[in-house]
Order: C-alpha cells, then structure tokens, then sequence
C-alpha cells in the first residue's frame, strides 16, 4: 500500500503530521503531487483563534501548485507530469450564479481548504491532494512554482482592484499594507491607477509599500489617515476609491471620509465588527459601497499573464520558505506578534 504525508489542523494551535493511503483519483478528478503551498491569512486565523470556514479535522491550504501525478476515468484535458496550478472555488456549474459566469458566489461550492458551503474539501497542505479536472490551470514552463502557488492570491488581489475600476480613474487608497493590500497595490499600477496611497500603523510595511508602487503611504498611527488622504489628493477631496485590505472596524468609516464624491469603497477585509456609522454620508456623497469576493475564472487567468508578463510579481510577498516537515513551526512563528514575516512558502516536495 502506497501512503504519503499530511497536515492535518485538529483545532486552534493543534495541527498533526499523518501518513494517510493514496488511492487512485475518482471520475473527473486528478491526483496532484503538491510541489508549493502558501500560508494564507484564513488558514493562520484558523490556526490561531478557530474560525467557522474551518472546522476541523482539515487539511487547510488553498494557494498551491504542482504536477499531474494520475489521471481518473473521462480526464482528458491534462497529462501525468504536467505542470499545474489550482483554481480553489469548486463551482456546481448548474446553479444562477454559476450560468451568469460568478463561481465565487455559487452557492453550492466547495472551496477548497475549507468546510463552507458544499463542505470539507481538503487543501494542499499534503504531498498529494485531489482536484476535479475543471480546477486545474496549466502552469507556463517560463513560471516557477513560487509563482505557481501564488497564482490564486494574486487573482484575489486583481479581482478587488478591478471592483469599480473606471478607464478615467486617477487615484486609489489602499488601506493595510500586509499580503493582500500589497498585492493590491501592484495590481492597481498594472491596471493603469496614477496615483496609489496606502496607509497602514507598520512603517516597515509602508516601506514595503513603496517597493511595490505606492506613491504615497499614511501611517495612520501618528496621524489621521482621513486628513492624511485628502491633503495628498489635488483637489483634497480624497480618492477615486478606497479599498480596504484590513479587519480593522474603524477603517470602514474612514473609508467613506477618505473617499471623493461618487467614489467607491470596496471591502475585501472581513470585518466581523459591529460598526456604527451615519447611512447618509453613503447618500451624501454618491459613494458605492463594494465587495470583493475571491475573483471570477477571467481574473485567474488575467492574474496569470500578468505574473507571465513581470507585470504583477507575487513572489516579493514571499519571506521565507520553510520545509513540509517544518510547516506547523512555520504556523507558530507567524502565531508571533513580533515575528516579520509577510508570506511562508511551504516546499513540499524537494524537485523544484
């Protein structure tokens, strides 16, 4: 009996090494051999704190790549030994929203890493993980497989800096400046946007911020980031559009204040926080309030050209790269309030 290895998260803090059989891959489905994965901020909050996407036991994990181990019975669109990447949301592909072209609020989906919606569908935190033939994208030899598993935060990233993008759009305000907002930032410069500030309470993530094409950065620990935006805007009136990158509750209402009028705000942050706040500055101002939720399939595959075309490059996110046998220490660090790390790369396997 053929076995390989996977972490299995048992709760808050509790996650286990287990060797576990590798069966042959179903009807429709494709047996991956997990080459790269990356921590994301739901997997570590799940890690941290429990989180109600997650309900253990589950293997967590829905940035990845790899390379086609087995083909199941009807596969016919991939080859064993082909290189891959993975788009996470399992669409029904029967329902409204599937028939209008946005997965991302199907209903009855699996996302992968997860137990919400359809239920547990296990991640690539494992040596081998199994995917429906409709998932997989192929990987360009010209792309590493770092930049593999990063294709789907980047495709996360340009869906929430195209929410409300227009063709004459000047400015943008990114608000937190961790993964997400950083990877924004770059996807708003690619898409054209003049002027990027972005704000945060880190100087050392403002400075990263400017790495990737901030033109200004706030950090809203010294001073009112609201004051901040509308002084750094040429008619003072704040930007085109804030997107918020942050769980922070009271950056929806300095949100709106940083917002010019007829602008939008875009949430991509959860903020699970009751927040009070006056309905008619909405009114007022003739703002639109946003939701970015994962992407759709066009911004996978735009998220992969522009990585393919060094016009978006996810990888500087990348701080460490820690072994499979290392992944749960790589959990506990970032558990660390102090640690400074950005992004974990988790090598599962040693061919890269």
């Amino acid at each position: 009996m053929e076995t390989f290895r996977q972490w299995l998260y048992l709760g808050p803090g509790n996650m286990q090494l287990e060797t576990v059989e590798k069966v042959e891959p179903g009807e429709g489905m494709v047996r991956l051999k997990v080459m790269a994965m990356s921590i994301c901020g739901s997997d570590l909050a799940a890690y941290k704190t429990g989180n109600y996407r997650m309900k253990p036991p589950l293997v967590v994990g829905h940035e990845f790549c790899g390379i086609v181990d087995a083909l199941g019975p009807k596969v016919t669109k991939f080859q064993v030994g082909q290189r891959v990447t993975v788009n996470p949301v399992l669409r029904c592909g029967k329902c409204y929203h599937c028939k209008e072209n946005r997965p991302n609020m199907c209903p009855h989906r699996h996302n992968t890493g997860t137990t919400v919606f359809a239920g547990r569908w296990d991640g690539g935190l494992r040596e081998y993980t199994y995917m429906p033939e409709f998932s997989l994208v192929p990987l360009p030899d010209s792309l590493s497989f770092l930049q593999g598993a990063l294709v789907e935060p980047t495709a996360v990233c340009l869906h929430a800096a195209s929410a409300g993008h227009i063709s004459q759009e000047v400015s943008a305000t990114v608000v937190g400046a961790g993964a997400i907002g950083l990877l924004v930032t770059n996807c708003l410069k690619a898409l054209g946007v003049k002027q990027v500030i972005c704000t945060d309470i880190v100087n050392s993530r403002l400075d990263r911020a400017k790495e990737w094409g901030a033109d200004a950065v706030v950090n809203s620990a010294k001073e009112d980031p609201v004051a901040a935006v509308q002084r750094l805007t040429s008619d003072r009136e704040g930007t085109d559009r804030v997107i918020l990158c942050t769980d922070v509750d009271k950056t929806f209402i300095q949100g709106l204040e940083m917002c010019r009028m007829g602008g939008s705000v875009v949430l991509v942050g959860h903020i699970r926080s009751n927040v009070t706040f006056q309905p008619e500055i909405i009114l007022r101002n003739g703002l639109s309030i946003l939701s970015s939720v994962t992407f759709l399939p066009e911004h996978f595959y735009s998220a992969l050209r522009l990585i393919e075309q060094h016009q978006v490059d996810p990888t500087k996110l990348i701080t460490s790269v820690v072994p499979f046998a290392q992944a749960r220490d790589a959990f506990d660090l970032l558990c660390d309030p102090n640690n400074k790390e950005i992004k974990i790369m988790i090598k599962i396997h040693d061919e890269w």
